[in-house]
């Protein structure tokens, strides 16, 4: 199994998602990886990656936050780390907004208020344009 995802082209390899190690994999049941702290209106799950993990440089402390705010679900990522890497945090949650009797999510309609977006190609990887 792997969850490294992304597109080859004849010179390149642009990795979207980590690897088979990535902090996904990591055993959970043997180890505390993501360390949870309550906040105001939700929790804050803080992950510390050392040097070299999945063949990244320097140690990276990670956080993402989920939030309630009136009617809105908040997400917010934080990244440091100690030597100059590439970091690019994501959430691939799913939500059945028909609860647990619905079969599917077909009827579900979503609305992302946004002032642009970023256009991608046929293998989903930005084209650099901002649209």
């Amino acid at each position: 199994m792997t969850a490294m995802i992304g597109c080859r082209t004849p010179a390149t390899f642009i990795r979207i998602s980590g690897s088979e190690n990535g902090w996904m994999f990591k055993n959970l049941l043997s180890q505390a990886i993501w360390i949870p702290t309550a906040v105001e209106g939700g929790v804050k799950m803080c992950l510390s990656s050392p040097d070299g993990d999945q063949g990244y440089p320097g140690e990276m402390q990670v956080s993402v936050t989920y939030t309630l705010q009136e009617k809105t679900l908040a997400v917010e990522y934080e990244a440091r780390c100690s030597k100059t890497t590439p970091v690019n945090l994501t959430n691939h949650s799913y939500f059945n907004l028909g609860g647990q009797a619905a079969d599917n999510v077909y009827d579900h309609e979503v609305s992302i208020s946004a002032h642009s977006y970023l256009p991608v190609d046929d293998t989903s990887i930005p084209t650099g344009f901002i649209s």
